[in-house]
């Protein structure tokens, strides 16, 4: 073979020779474009599914067909007792609920219903609706006489003036107007006592008056002198005969403590003893001290 002819033949490819460099320059085209290829589709489309995400999630919270988002509760409601599901109930979302109740358990009071504003998940449209129904004192709705009634009691006085009534008074069983022979009780007190203790169905202990309005450890010792708590003026409900409803209808038995109550009852059989609550995960030892004065075991 001449030098000329071996030339030639080095620079003229077979196809086997050229199909297999066509295969070689398109697998590093690949290699080279596919992850600006991969970032400028699938990736976009990745973000434009979480951004879809996103904003259907703040499509839920907003108002439909002009409507509003919430709901007014059916009746009034002390919003310092009132659970998760009677937050969602009113159209916050679980986790806005939960924050309420977090805030709550870690010592926060809702003294006013202006207070609520205080809550970063109650909007004014919120409260616009939720005012009216709230079963707490207004900043600007007290009037001077009953901030002045309501006023705490220096206890030098307390020590030094006898008071005009010096008997003893049952507070479940007491109307008004023998409340407000008490000395400190005025009509305010005696009607928000009153208010309460329909509520719970019955006073179990006078650190429940503790969020009236201004009502002070100080006035709480005093009004202890002249008032008594007699146990079988509390309503009790019967853990082995009430239902979900009428369990869930007591402030401080929510959904998931009345669901548990009737679970265990249905499973193992009638509870012996208030004590057989604690089998339920949502009652610990404290809940149940709490319960105990407004439950009952036939």
């Amino acid at each position: 073979m001449s030098k000329k002819n071996w030339d030639t033949d080095w620079l003229i490819f077979s196809k086997r020779a050229r199909n297999g460099a066509l295969v070689f320059l398109l697998i590093f085209i690949l290699v080279a474009v596919a992850p600006r290829l991969y970032r400028n589709y699938f990736g976009t489309e990745q973000v434009e599914i979480e951004i879809s995400q996103f904003n259907s999630e703040e499509d839920q919270d907003k108002p439909k067909n002009g409507l509003s988002k919430y709901s007014k509760p059916k009746d009034k409601f002390d919003p310092n007792e009132y659970t998760v599901e009677d937050w969602i109930n009113v159209g916050l979302s679980e986790k806005q609920s939960s924050t309420i109740l977090n805030y709550l358990k870690k010592g926060g009071k809702l003294e006013y219903k202006e207070d609520l504003l205080k809550l970063y998940v109650v909007d004014q449209e919120l409260y616009d609706i939720l005012s009216p129904m709230v079963l707490l004192p207004s900043k600007s709705s007290i009037s001077d006489d009953a901030k002045e009634e309501v006023s705490e009691i220096p206890e030098e006085s307390v020590m030094v003036d006898e008071p005009e009534f010096n008997g003893v008074v049952e507070i479940n069983s007491a109307s008004k107007e023998e409340l407000m022979r008490i000395k400190g009780i005025g009509k305010y007190y005696a009607e928000q006592i009153i208010k309460k203790r329909e509520r719970l169905g019955g006073i179990a202990s006078l650190d429940q008056l503790k969020d009236l309005y201004m009502m002070t450890p100080g006035k709480l010792d005093t009004l202890s002198n002249f008032i008594k708590i007699d146990p079988d003026n509390i309503t009790r409900i019967d853990v082995n005969l009430a239902s979900k409803i009428d369990l869930q209808s007591h402030p401080f038995i929510n959904s998931d403590v009345a669901n548990s109550i009737v679970f265990i009852r249905e499973r193992y059989g009638l509870y012996k003893s208030l004590d057989d609550l604690l089998q339920s995960p949502y009652i610990d030892a404290e809940k149940l001290e709490e319960l105990k004065p407004y439950l009952k075991v036939k």
